[in-house]
């Protein structure tokens, strides 16, 4: 009997439990006011037309009317490199020096430069173990030594 009393108890006591939730879960839905949302930003369109994020140099031909009408094309002249410097040495070692004269000088005078010195209008970029690196008007190159 005892087993049996307790059984209802723990029963009684559940539905007791339960119903006081119910309830309190019943006034807090009835008391519930929503709070209000904050609005969202406004939406700031452009007209502008936007920017190509892609390279269109592959379609620049089709854009110039190349592909569809006859063009002639552009030539591009190149101007080898040409220097007056002649190479008559070279010092290796830790500060390299070379010892240059101009082709054709009657008067057969040298010069012991370094990179970045000038002679002739000529810069002296770089000393190489049998050329150096010449910087002029026509561009960029080598003059080689020849012994």
């Amino acid at each position: 009997m005892k087993r049996a009393a307790f059984v209802w108890s723990v029963t009684y006591l559940t539905i007791i439990i339960g119903l006081f939730f119910a309830v309190s879960k019943w006034f807090d839905a009835r008391s519930f006011v929503p709070e209000t949302p904050e609005p969202a930003p406004l939406n700031h369109f452009s007209y502008d037309k936007p920017e190509t994020k892609f390279s269109l140099s592959r379609y620049q031909r089709l854009l110039n009317g190349e592909l569809f009408f006859e063009k002639e094309p552009e030539l591009v002249t190149v101007i080898p490199f040409q220097s007056q410097l002649k190479i008559l040495g070279i010092i290796s070692g830790k500060n390299s020096r070379a010892i240059v004269g101009l082709n054709g000088d009657p008067t057969n005078t040298t010069w012991i430069v370094k990179p970045g010195d000038q002679v002739a209008g000529e810069q002296i970029v770089a000393i190489g173990s049998n050329y150096i690196k010449v910087k002029n008007s026509s561009g960029e190159g080598k003059v080689e030594y020849v012994k």
